[in-house]
């Protein structure tokens, strides 16, 4: 995310709201009964990525279809862990080097998935292609055929005068690549707020409102919304829908994981993840100068700013709490 003051960017619905629902979805699949065999048995894989920087021109998006494209060109080695990480560039893990652009056959972009009550999220089509149809259809059916006693997640087909957002799949279109791609979205021609209805992209005001103890709504939206993702990648992956079904997010764990970036960071998932407490995430959080505890051991909602004047990009080695959450989770 982003806002004039770098400290005040919590990214409510610009960042957190995607990528907890990434997370949740991650989690359902992982979840869902004798996974490992699933997985095993479909055509197709399923990967999960969450790209750093996409405020400044998708610089984390950008990066990594450049390096799938022509390769990491890790000029580092962790002496540490010669076969699985790079110092520089400053890489986790070496798994997704075996990734390539010709093997990568759909893409599904999520973008501020919070919307006003009793309004739909819409699929964004890339323009001049047809291809895409067959992402509408599975969402489309699958949003239809909810699982019993569920509620409904609306969702429509962009106005086609609309340009596709800016996401993680405009990187791809601009490459080589040739596969299906999709943006799940809150909006068709307009941010709006979840709650005011009136846009709060990349200010201050994205955030949940002050006096507002609990977002137990959002987060149950975000449930909602991740369920649909889950089985969407699957039944994309070559799944069964009847199978897909099987696929749910536990409720009470999204509004707790939502709570953790939408209102206190210092959170037990959080704690429960580092194997620590939530007195030593407070701590963290108020030695780091990119999250935005409002006090030594407040706590308070992550800050999601990444940009050039942000620490561990110019300093190697040096990882946000939210980053080693995300990858640890």
């Amino acid at each position: 995310s982003a806002a004039f003051f770098h400290d005040l960017a919590f990214g409510r619905n610009a960042g957190a709201s995607s990528i907890v629902t990434t997370l949740l979805a991650a989690r359902a699949l992982a979840k869902m009964p004798d996974a490992t065999e699933v997985f095993q048995a479909l055509p197709r894989q399923i990967a999960v990525g969450l790209f750093q920087g996409e405020s400044y021109d998708r610089v984390g998006s950008r990066r990594f279809v450049r390096d799938i494209g022509t390769g990491l060109g890790c000029q580092g080695i962790n002496p540490f862990d010669k076969e699985n990480s790079c110092l520089y560039p400053n890489v986790y893990s070496l798994a997704w080097t075996g990734l390539s652009l010709d093997s990568i056959s759909h893409v599904l972009a999520l973008d501020q998935l919070l919307v006003p009550a009793h309004r739909p999220l819409y699929m964004h089509v890339p323009s001049g292609t047809n291809s895409s149809r067959e992402l509408v259809d599975i969402i489309s059916s699958l949003a239809e055929n909810r699982t019993e006693g569920s509620e409904e997640v609306m969702v429509e087909v962009a106005s086609e005068s609309q340009a596709l957002p800016d996401t993680p799949l405009t990187a791809f279109g601009e490459s080589q690549w040739s596969g299906v791609g999709l943006v799940l979205a809150g909006y068709n021609d307009r941010y709006a707020d979840s709650i005011t209805g009136e846009p709060s992209y990349h200010s201050r005001y994205d955030r949940v409102p002050s006096g507002l103890k609990e977002d137990a709504d959002a987060g149950k939206e975000l449930a909602r919304i991740a369920t649909l993702v889950a089985r969407t990648a699957f039944v994309s992956a070559g799944g069964d829908a009847e199978d897909a079904a099987l696929i749910t997010v536990d409720e009470d764990y999204a509004v707790e994981l939502w709570e953790c970036f939408a209102i206190d960071f210092a959170c037990p998932i959080v704690a429960d993840t580092f194997g620590s407490d939530t007195q030593a995430i407070r701590s963290s959080m108020a030695q780091s100068p990119v999250t935005a505890a409002t006090g030594p051991t407040n706590g308070g909602p992550p800050t999601l700013f990444a940009g050039v004047y942000r620490v561990n990009m110019v300093q190697s080695g040096q990882t946000s709490l939210v980053e080693s959450f995300v990858h640890d989770f």
